[in-house]
């Protein structure tokens, strides 16, 4: 410990008396590792954070398959009575809810406010594991038709109801018909997460109810595909024993009506974050190989630096050697010099990655979901530090190789 002390001294005075050397080896390493900072930050947030409700690699996807007349299965969204057979004869999943996204109309505040919404099934909330702030979640009894219930968001029980702390049981208008506030979320809750955030969500009783005698509501409707589904996998079964019970279902529903479910063979089941992910993957994972190329260039700049650099210290170096110094204390003492400049541009990169992560952020990618939750955490800073450690290896080991070998004449 003393002689690393006493070699990072040493290279702090002698990276003191090389301003020019230090600033542009600085900056050239901050750009490489800010740029390296801030996608690796995208990349934490969005794949590999699970995602924010308990126990959330239980919580999968699931959609239908439809499959054209050549042959090819693309992804089909899901009709209610789909969704209610995959419901009841399920033995996999400890409860299963649908959602899509919705729009509505509140009036009586002060002026109307377009919203929007999300209509689910009754076992929602159970699925993803969230409880209201206040109230209650919803109950399959609020599938019913003629049942008008709804659950606000913080922000929508924040800006519109003030906060009101009596919010719970008050009655509000949407779409011109009453509906009873039974909860309040918790502040951030957000579900589907790959959409734009709801302000408020509500059951599909309004949707079992049909608009006139001669239709029929459209929660009977078999051909009618707009739903999304998720589940919560029971404890002990797989992913892959989940997925092959719903495509056993799926045969089962198409053999049982050939009319509706004859080009829905199959489905696919994939956990919530990979649907979530979806296609953002190999181009995350792209970027990220490309600003590894460009940390690479920069240090590759930094070690022809400091060759050139070792070849003004070479009788620095000669000396200490003909004084008894070791090939491997000369190597040691020149790599502590580079993992100083490392951790240098590193403290100068972290600034820089927030101002790019800022800039990423308000550009709004709405193609990366979760993206407005990158930010520099302790892992993103394990990250920095550990590849600053890495490049004072790469960019310093072999100026140090080749310095330690002086002609001693």
């Amino acid at each position: 410990m003393t002689t690393l002390l006493q070699d990072l001294r040493y290279g702090l005075r002698t990276l003191r008396k090389s301003p020019g050397f230090t600033v542009i080896a600085l900056f050239t390493l901050a750009l490489g590792i800010g740029a390296n900072t801030a996608i690796f930050s995208i990349v934490n947030a969005v794949l590999l954070k699970p995602l924010p409700f308990p126990k959330s690699e239980r919580l999968t996807f699931m959609t239908e398959m439809y499959q054209t007349p050549n042959g090819q299965l693309f992804e089909s969204a899901t009709s209610y009575p789909d969704f209610f057979d995959w419901r009841e004869r399920s033995q996999s999943f400890q409860a299963m809810a649908s959602y899509h996204s919705d729009e509505t109309t509140l009036t009586g505040s002060s002026q109307p406010l377009h919203l929007t919404a999300a209509t689910v099934s009754g076992d929602f909330f159970s699925v993803v594991g969230t409880k209201p702030l206040m109230g209650r979640g919803f109950t399959r009894d609020d599938e019913k038709p003629g049942t008008r219930v709804t659950i606000l968001s913080h922000e929508l029980w924040q800006n519109t109801f003030g906060g009101d702390q009596n919010v719970v049981g008050r009655t509000v208008t949407l779409d011109q018909k009453n509906f009873t506030v039974i909860g309040v979320m918790p502040a951030g809750y957000v579900f589907p997460l790959d959409s734009e955030i709801p302000k408020l969500w509500r059951t599909f009783a309004t949707e079992a109810e049909a608009s006139d005698p001669k239709s029929k509501p459209v929660t009977s409707v078999r051909g009618a595909h707009f739903l999304l589904v998720v589940g919560r996998l029971k404890d002990g079964v797989t992913l892959e024993n989940a997925r092959e019970e719903m495509n056993v279902m799926a045969r089962a529903l198409a053999a049982q009506y050939p009319d509706t479910n004859k080009r829905h063979p199959a489905t696919k089941t994939v956990s919530e974050l990979e649907h979530l992910v979806g296609d953002t993957r190999p181009a995350l994972i792209t970027l990220l190989v490309a600003v590894g190329c460009v940390l690479l260039i920069a240090c590759v700049n930094v070690a022809n630096l400091l060759l050139v650099r070792a070849s003004k210290r070479s009788r620095e170096i000669a000396i200490r050697t003909a004084l008894g110094a070791r090939r491997s204390r000369v190597v040691g003492q020149m790599l502590t010099e580079s993992l100083v400049l490392a951790l240098g541009g590193a403290l100068l990169a972290i600034p820089l990655a927030l101002w790019t992560l800022k800039l990423f952020i308000s550009l709004n990618l709405r193609d990366l979901p979760r993206m407005q939750s990158a930010n520099i955490d302790g892992t993103v800073m394990a990250f920095v530090f550990g590849i600053a450690l890495l490049t004072s290896v790469f960019f310093g080991l072999a100026p140090a190789l080749r310095a330690s070998s002086p002609n001693l004449l």
